[in-house]
């Protein structure tokens, strides 16, 4: 796969809406860190309507965060969004 990115290159990685139907998540959010610049922030943000919760895709993706970014992870707005918020150590 082509490199679109060059590694350590970003100081923030802003997601905001669609991880929810990506296809591999985890990889996703392995380029995220990969992208990233030691230091960035990491913030995915997503919308849980009743689309989501029917088809199964209301969870969000902490556990595919390793625990050394220190993901955290708030609801918002009466719990309608998640937000994960990491950095790249």
């Amino acid at each position: 796969m082509e490199e679109l990115v060059k590694e350590g290159l970003l100081d923030a990685i802003p997601n905001l809406g669609g991880i929810t139907y990506f296809t591999e998540k985890k990889r996703a959010i392995e380029e995220m860190f990969k992208v990233a610049k030691r230091g960035a922030g990491i913030v995915i943000c997503e919308q849980i309507t009743l689309l989501e919760k029917l088809l199964g895709k209301a969870e969000h993706p902490i556990s595919l965060i390793p625990e050394k970014f220190s993901p955290s992870l708030e609801y918002i707005y009466g719990g309608g969004f998640y937000v994960i918020e990491a950095t790249k150590t």
